[in-house]
This record gives C-alpha cells, sequence and structure tokens, in this order.
C-alpha cells in the first residue's frame, strides 16, 4: 500500500483568501479550478501591458474582508466562477463591496441561468468566456474599454 508523502501541513485560516498573483490595473478574483485560468489570464494581459492581480477565493463564505482593500487598488475587479452567476459567487461580492462604494467597479463571468447542452467541461466554459483567452479579453475590455487588435488580442 502506498504511503502518502509527508507534506508540510499548515492548516487554512477559515475565510482568508490567498493572493496568488499582484496587480495594479485589474484584479480576479476566481474560485476552484478557475484559480488556474485566472492565472493564464493575467499572464496573457501582462504581455498587452495590463498588469493584473489573482486572488484564490477558496472560502465562498465567509468572505475575505481584505477584498474590499484588493477591489480599492485597483480600477477594475472581476470575478471568475464555473456556476450560475445568478445568486453566486460573483453575486456575494459586488453584495460585500457595495456598502464601501466598489460595487461599479465589479464585473462578473459566470454561466448564464440557462439549461446548458451536454459536452465536454472545458467546452462549454470556452463558448462562455470561461478559458483564459475569453476571461483575460473580458478583462481587457473591462480596463480599457476596447477590445486589441487582431494580433495583440489575448
Amino acid at each position: 500500500m502506498p504511503s502518502t508523502p509527508d507534506l508540510p501541513a499548515e492548516a487554512l485560516p477559515v475565510g482568508r483568501w490567498e493572493e496568488v498573483r499582484k496587480g495594479t490595473d485589474a484584479v480576479i478574483f476566481a474560485t476552484g479550478r478557475m484559480v488556474e485560468v485566472a492565472k493564464e489570464a493575467a499572464e496573457r494581459l501582462e504581455g498587452m501591458s495590463l498588469s493584473c492581480g489573482v486572488v484564490n477565493a477558496r472560502w465562498i463564505k465567509p468572505a475575505d474582508p481584505r477584498m474590499v482593500d484588493w477591489a480599492r487598488a485597483v480600477g477594475t475587479v472581476v470575478t471568475v466562477e464555473d456556476n450560475v452567476g445568478a445568486g453566486g459567487f460573483g453575486g456575494s461580492v459586488l453584495e460585500a463591496l457595495a456598502p464601501h462604494g466598489l460595487a461599479g467597479k465589479v464585473r462578473t463571468i459566470a454561466l448564464p441561468d440557462q439549461f446548458l447542452p451536454h459536452g465536454k467541461a472545458s467546452d462549454i466554459l470556452r463558448e462562455h468566456g470561461l478559458d483564459a483567452a475569453g476571461v483575460a479579453k473580458s478583462v481587457y475590455v473591462a480596463v480599457r474599454g476596447a477590445v486589441p487588435s487582431e494580433e495583440k488580442r489575448p
């Protein structure tokens, strides 16, 4: 029977998110498998002179109170989740930031609240802009207000 490797184990503080990457133009709050997608999108955006942070929202509830500071530090906050947007993570971020006057900075990327055809998860996510290219494009448009030229498209 294989043994588990001895890895340093550290308890995750409940409600504490992980700042994976710092940025000055935008920050992406992502959950679950979308964290890797957000990291790749931020790398793409860096090549387009857009500095984008990434935060792993590893606890949806309770939300990390530092989200207010991260939102204040940038011009745009984007939430990314591979769930239906209605009543989801993006909405909870909006609710948390609204009392601080920051809800106007938030853009959410999520699946639509409708029946989705069966298929490979990666195909469904890509069709709804939830792959690295789609997230990078959404963040770019939210920050710069325009789609980059074809040769520089994320």
